[in-house]
């Protein structure tokens, strides 16, 4: 097939057409359309195993490329490479480690290293607070942020109901706004407020005699991550 119709093909019919052809040309289209999103996904849920990841899952749809029978490549790939981490199915010697017993553990790469960011960029403080969620939490993001999952899909990978994905999600968000802003700032107040205080601050053995209900409230504001951080956006459910 012609090169301009295949880059017209769905990813779904490229994988049917290199299926039935085995036309590299075909291949090579789905390896540019996925290779930097599952290389920004696998580096940071394994530093130490994500090249050999990534090699093992490429070979194995190289040479022997699913039948997707009506499912999403995209899904497909996220889902293989899921249980390849938890089965520790992948070919781990590609990392740099040995493969005697004895071999020492290969050298686990900062992730500002891996993805060429300064650390004091938003992009990599958001890194490093991702970084510091929980395995699951950091899946949960990962896949809907990151790699364009349904949330259903990623339900589906984490084998939890929709609702306990939806509240695992919300977590790592809130997770996130902690580790990057660190602990909320006290609560801004009214100008009729710190009047108040301020008047209270100069005679402080004059107690505050007034009914509760017609005191002042105090309000809080909570900071929000940066919507736009290159690689990694959050998003909302």
């Amino acid at each position: 097939m012609f090169a301009d119709k295949l880059y017209k093909l769905s990813d779904e019919a490229l994988l049917t057409h290199y299926y039935r052809t085995r036309e590299f040309k075909a291949f090579r289209l789905i390896y540019l359309r996925h290779k930097d999103r599952l290389f920004r996904y696998c580096a940071q849920m394994s530093r130490r195993h994500y090249s050999g990841i990534l090699e093992s899952l490429w070979e194995s749809l190289l040479e022997q490329p699913p039948q997707l029978n009506g499912r999403q490549l995209r899904n497909w790939l996220f889902i293989r490479v899921n249980r390849m981490m938890q089965r520790g199915d992948f070919n781990s010697s590609h990392n740099g480690a040995g493969s005697g017993p004895d071999s020492p553990d290969p050298e686990v790469p900062e992730i500002e290293t891996l993805f060429h960011c300064d650390p004091a960029s938003p992009q990599g403080k958001l890194m490093q607070a991702v970084q510091q969620l929980s395995r699951q939490e950091r899946n949960v993001f990962l896949l809907y942020v990151e790699c364009g999952v349904s949330l259903a899909g990623v339900a589906d990978i984490e084998q939890l109901t929709l609702k306990q994905c939806a509240s695992i999600y919300h977590q790592s968000r809130s997770n996130l706004e902690l580790y990057v802003n660190g602990p909320s700032q006290r609560a801004w107040v009214t100008r009729k407020s710190r009047a108040a205080m301020a008047q209270a601050q100069e005679s402080p053995s004059r107690p505050d005699k007034r009914p509760a209900a017609t005191r002042p409230a105090v309000t809080g504001r909570t900071c929000k991550i940066s919507e736009a951080v290159s690689g990694i956006e959050v998003a909302a459910v």
